[in-house]
């Protein structure tokens, strides 16, 4: 009895551990990077203006990579274990066109009113979670963006798919296929649906995916 009722808590801190030991190897990695950089060029005594520029250049890419995956960390943190995010009526129309507005690229939207109760920033944060990575995985096709009545939210990408081995596993924390996604395993984390699912767990809705490798992914919400 005692090894049942422990058995949840192991898991849980199991599943801590292997959060802490990824997070800090997707750190390790730019920090290195830095640190590698700076040396060299310091044990440079013919280092030029040009260089130096050129070194800062390189530094700055990694501390936005470093301050991108802090992000990341500090919003799933948030939604797993915030549970006091204030909700209040949000229209996923006006939620889907604020988030569009953050991109350049030109989305497909078919949008109906459908009020929902909700956080509208953690929302906003859940369509670009799913627009990024449509554009990332789209092929440069188009990407259809729908709401519907009854708290319905879809977006739909013609580009790679996603395959059977990977299907059950892209909600993972940290989580990157090897397979046909992994020409953008450098810009992309493995957090973003993670994020997503954190987001959509909090509203008390669901999200479900269906994928066709080569001929595109649809992920669908319902609040």
């Amino acid at each position: 009895m005692a090894g049942l009722t422990l058995d949840p808590i192991k898991k849980m801190v199991d599943k801590q551990k292997e959060f802490v030991s990824n997070a800090s190897h997707e750190l390790r990695t730019p920090l290195t990077s830095l640190k590698t950089e700076m040396e060299v060029a310091l044990r440079d005594k013919k280092l030029t203006l040009k260089d130096a520029r050129s070194l800062l250049s390189s530094n700055l890419e990694d501390v936005d990579k470093i301050q991108k995956l802090s992000n990341y960390l500090l919003k799933l943190n948030r939604y797993e274990r915030d549970d006091r995010i204030p909700f209040a009526r949000v229209d996923l129309k006006e939620v889907v066109t604020k988030a569009a507005g953050n991109f350049k690229y030109k989305f497909n939207l078919s949008l109906q009113k459908s009020v929902v109760k909700g956080s509208e920033d953690s929302l906003i944060d859940l369509v670009m979670v799913l627009l990024d990575n449509a554009i990332k995985y789209g092929n440069g096709k188009k990407i259809e963006v729908r709401t519907k009545k009854g708290g319905i939210l879809e977006v739909i990408d013609h580009g790679m798919g996603i395959a059977k081995e990977d299907m059950p596993h892209i909600f993972e924390r940290f989580y990157r296929a090897d397979a046909s996604r992994n020409k953008n395993k450098s810009e992309s984390y493995g957090l973003g649906l993670s994020i997503a699912k954190s987001i959509v767990e909090m509203h008390k809705g669901t999200i479900e995916v269906k994928s066709k490798l080569g001929q595109g992914t649809t992920f669908r919400v319902t609040f």
